[in-house]
């Protein structure tokens, strides 16, 4: 007697196809990772020879609660990197995905310790501050963070409909092709992904402005969309991995776990996953140690190895090609 399978529903279906938008999205970031400028360090180079990178000046405070942040982030993708070893395992993708923006979100927060714009007793749990602030940084000092981080998007998503102009990148991406379609070798999953994430939060915002002004009404009047948009920081990867760590804890789980049964699309999800956790830890901790001081930073690595339960090579690989880099160092303020 043959297994009998329960039919697929338009449910299911749907799922589906939400999951594979979002692999489309992480995947077409990965690739960008796995280019040869990322494999050799060569966008580690462009940065350390910027002029924004050579303005960095030492500091020597927070030292104790930076190394504490930092811990919490490399243990946070250590939990990621499992999945490496099991990269067909469709069940653990949706915490992957919360692990990710955990571990880049702890790392930003030790960041931003590091460069004294937080107080220490700052309760890192104010996540729509700091991702303004990351934003506000990028749009400051793009040569920090170099393509594809400082790709933002500050447009009116209704306006530009299918053709958007993404901030730090010259031609516009024309998003006229299914969000289903792969689009290998373009840009135009990330773009969709920043365009469709800033409709997510103008919506947000337009419900937070309706609640203030104790408005029954549907729609906003042009003019207060107008200011919310003028309002809203650039969007930036950061809030596309929060968008998507919100739908994976609390919206839509299911979509995670429908699409994920697919095995293939179940490797390549967890694969992009731990990519974009490694190659922007890379980024961030290169800042990190830029303000605090090799010596201090080689302290926090060998501290981690020396006291991580578990053998996790990634940051320390990250160290030694870090600590390569030849640059000029400031005298301590």
């Amino acid at each position: 007697m043959g297994l009998i399978f329960p039919p697929i529903s338009q449910k299911d279906i749907d799922n589906i196809n939400k999951f594979k938008v979002y692999l489309n999205y992480l995947k077409c970031i990965s690739d960008i990772f796995d280019q040869d400028r990322f494999k050799t360090g060569e966008h580690l180079i462009e940065i350390v020879r910027s002029r924004s990178f050579i303005g960095i000046q030492k500091r020597t405070e927070n030292k104790d609660k930076i190394q504490s942040v930092l811990r919490n982030a490399w243990a946070t993708e250590m939990q990621l990197s499992f999945t490496a070893e099991f990269s067909q395992f469709s069940c653990s993708i949706h915490w992957g995905i919360i692990q990710l923006y955990y571990s880049v979100y702890l790392s930003l927060s030790a960041l931003f310790l590091s460069m004294n714009d937080v107080s220490p007793n700052h309760d890192f749990d104010t996540h729509k501050v700091a991702l303004k602030k990351i934003s506000n940084k990028i749009r400051s000092s793009p040569d920090l963070y170099p393509y594809p981080w400082n790709l933002t998007y500050s447009g009116d998503p209704k306006a530009d409909r299918k053709i958007i102009t993404l901030n730090n990148l010259t031609d516009p991406v024309n998003l006229e092709s299914s969000p289903l379609s792969r689009n290998n070798g373009s840009l135009i999953p990330y773009a969709r992904f920043l365009k469709t994430t800033r409709e997510r939060q103008i919506e947000n915002e337009r419900g937070i402005w309706l609640k203030k002004e104790g408005k029954n009404k549907k729609n906003l009047t042009k003019q207060a969309r107008q200011k919310i948009i003028s309002e809203l920081y650039p969007t930036t990867i950061f809030d596309c991995l929060y968008r998507l760590r919100i739908k994976a804890n609390y919206k839509d789980v299911e979509i995670f776990l429908n699409g994920a049964d697919i095995e293939d699309w179940a490797g390549e999800f967890n694969y992009s996953l731990i990519n974009i956790s490694r190659c922007t830890q890379m980024t961030i901790e290169l800042l990190i140690m830029r303000h605090v001081g090799k010596d201090v930073y080689e302290k926090f690595v060998n501290d981690f190895q020396r006291y991580s339960k578990i053998s996790y090579d990634a940051v320390k690989r990250r160290w030694e090609l870090l600590s390569s880099l030849s640059y000029t160092t400031h005298s301590t303020n």
